[in-house]
């Protein structure tokens, strides 16, 4: 479940694989932070826009 899942995030992981919607929405939501990630790779980005 989410809650789960923001809780194993919190304790720190070395890749995260999301849906760009998904991502956006834990963003928004403070469940996780982007701010110390060295390399982003966003696919299918002109899918979302």
């Amino acid at each position: 479940d989410m809650f789960t899942v923001s809780d194993r995030l919190r304790q720190g992981c070395h890749i995260l694989s999301a849906t760009t919607g998904r991502l956006k929405d834990m963003v928004e939501k403070g469940r996780i932070s982007l701010k110390k990630v060295k390399y982003f790779v966003l696919d299918e980005a002109d899918r979302y826009a």
